[in-house]
């Protein structure tokens, strides 16, 4: 044994010669990203998280406005709503996450929507199905049709003031009272904390739902396993086991410009200054952005003393800087003290864009694109974190920010509460209607779930588009999907070109061409035979009786002898129908 251990690596060597270390190589884990991450346990009775590190927090998840259909006084008002996210006690972070990813082949929205009608048209159900297979699998690839989904999540994470300095005090006394103090003062910050946010759901405008933690394991999984969540599912939550042990499947690779999960990588960029120009809307701008990112907004709340404190300081210096530029920078501060006087709030606000990408070529490219978002429409300067992207990026994570990191980064910029609201991203592109005929892909990539005929009051649709658009093909497109109804629907097609002849081939219905030169061809009886058609027939032709003739008395008989000669006609006109022989071709005879 000690010949072979001399021609070992002292390492192995010294692991050999330790049982215990060897048997700690050979089984135990090696330290894991998970043991850095905060999130211990889920309270299902209060929906509350509880930290590693004492804190508690909450998740939310927005309901996101679909700005296409928004007035300008309807983005004003869900902007200026926001406010009240802003009033946290200073004891609080408050982390705003725009996520914009690919939708998963396995999101039970495609089972939803095929399963609406059970009883479609052949031709139509086959079309249907066939769209949907194929946007399948487009999802997460560089397909034209892949979708994206946007989801925002708000998380408020509570610091509880000095229990850690407190629970240090009471095991160096060894006292018994240790659990009951400690017990008391956990239950009495849970209720604290419990009504601050059942304040801060009640005073939103906006409309929030609180996650649990299986929903909050589905938002952490598809960060830290990007292609496996697209193949498979992943267990459910186990309550026995910390979060942070249930979140990582794949061994990720960091570095100090981002994290590596599964062949794809981050970039980060930070914000640098205060975006110039601020209005309402202008974050859906990001909704153009055709690949995944996303948008974090993180927020400490300084006390009153703090802010005085900076800005007295910063207007003596410039009081006494005698340049143009100090002048200016003055004036702007005591607006801002002017702002404050006025019941504003200063707030510290880091905002991060975390792009993802397999290649060099492919994250630089979607930097750029962000980059112009920034400089051109909101007139801010951004930084790419080459150096500290890795722990910017986990920062955005739900419950995963706390105010020190601040401390070592330094990209948080001083903002007011008022101007803050105008930069989050509280907008989605249309999502369709909660009963769709169709399905499609818009052109920025949602999957919008479409109906023309799910509002009950009006039904009538408007179609405005350019020459060469595919209007056309979308109203075709409309006419097979309404196929999918059951019962069957009729649909009549007046078209001035002939977009719509293989429909009639498809669907069992019949064409007419209209030639002002000749008499009009135009006959009710139209398709295959229905009782409910000629139901319908026999009611239409008794209205237009009543309407040019109001004096004739109308009974039961004459409407039985209209619904006879409708029988009667159609009898005739399927004698009539076959094919013949016309100058030599074998054609279907005219009825």
């Amino acid at each position: 044994m000690k010949s072979i251990q001399a021609k070992l690596p002292k390492p192995i060597a010294d692991a050999l010669a330790k049982q215990d270390v060897f048997v700690d190589a050979l089984f135990k884990r090696p330290e894991s990203l998970s043991a850095l991450l905060p999130f211990d346990e889920y309270i299902a009775e209060s929906g509350i998280f509880r930290n590693k590190d004492g804190s508690l927090g909450v998740v939310f998840e927005v309901n996101l406005l679909e700005h296409e259909p928004m007035t300008a006084e309807n983005v004003v008002m869900a902007v200026e709503s926001l406010k009240s996210w802003f009033s946290l006690p200073t004891n609080c972070t408050l982390q705003i996450l725009f996520d914009q990813a690919c939708v998963s082949p396995l999101d039970p929205l495609f089972n939803e929507v095929e399963g609406f009608y059970p009883n479609p048209h052949p031709v139509s159900k086959a079309l249907f199905e066939r769209r949907i297979k194929e946007i399948r699998a487009a999802c997460n690839t560089p397909h034209a049709l892949a979708p994206l989904s946007r989801r925002a999540f708000v998380s408020i994470r509570y610091f509880s003031e000095g229990s850690g300095a407190r629970l240090g005090r009471d095991f160096v006394k060894r006292s018994e009272s240790v659990v009951f103090k400690e017990m008391k003062s956990f239950v009495r910050e849970s209720r604290e904390f419990g009504q601050i946010i059942a304040n801060f759901q009640h005073n939103s405008k906006v409309c929030l739902k609180q996650l649990d933690a299986q929903e909050l394991l589905d938002v952490l999984r598809r960060f830290f396993n990007p292609k496996t969540y697209y193949k498979r599912s992943f267990a459910k939550y186990n309550p026995n086991l910390p979060i942070a042990d249930q979140v990582i499947y794949n061994n990720p690779t960091l570095d100090y410009g981002g994290i590596e999960r599964e062949g794809i990588r981050t970039k980060t960029l930070s914000l640098k200054t205060s975006p110039q120009y601020a209005y309402p809307g202008g974050m859906a701008y990001f909704t153009k952005l055709p690949f995944p990112f996303k948008l974090s907004i993180n927020v400490t709340f300084p006390t009153k003393r703090q802010v005085k404190t900076f800005f007295d300081m910063k207007e003596f210096f410039l009081q006494n800087t005698p340049s143009a530029k100090a002048r200016r920078q003055r004036e702007e501060v005591l607006q801002v003290q002017e702002r404050l006087a006025r019941e504003d709030r200063c707030l510290h606000a880091t905002i991060n864009v975390t792009v993802e990408g397999e290649t060099d070529e492919e994250l630089e490219g979607r930097v750029r694109e962000v980059v112009n978002v920034f400089h051109n429409t909101l007139e801010c300067e951004t930084v790419l974190e080459d150096d500290i992207g890795l722990g910017l990026c986990l920062n955005t994570l739900p419950l995963n920010y706390i105010a020190k990191s601040d401390y070592s980064s330094q990209r948080f910029i001083r903002i007011l509460r008022s101007d803050l609201v105008n930069f989050v991203p509280i907008f989605d592109s249309f999502r369709g209607t909660k009963k769709p005929l169709g399905v499609y892909v818009s052109r920025e990539k949602n999957l919008v779930r479409f109906s023309t005929i799910e509002n009950q009051t009006s039904n009538h649709t408007v179609v405005l588009a350019d020459s060469g658009s595919g209007k056309s093909a979308f109203i075709i497109d409309t006419i097979q999907n309404a196929k999918r109804m059951s019962p069957e629907p009729l649909v009549f097609v007046i078209d001035k070109k002939s977009s719509s002849v293989m429909l009639s081939e498809y669907f069992d219905g019949d064409l007419t061409i209209f030639d002002r030169n000749k008499d009009m061809p135009f006959t009710p009886f139209r398709g295959t035979y229905d009782e409910e058609k000629f139901a319908f027939l026999s009611k239409l032709l008794v209205s237009g009786i009543k309407l040019t003739s109001p004096t004739f008395e109308f009974d039961s008989l004459h409407a039985t002898a209209i619904g006879k000669g409708l029988r009667l006609a159609y009898e005739k006109k399927v004698k009539q129908a076959g094919l013949a022989y016309i100058e030599g071709e074998l054609l279907k005879q005219s009825t």
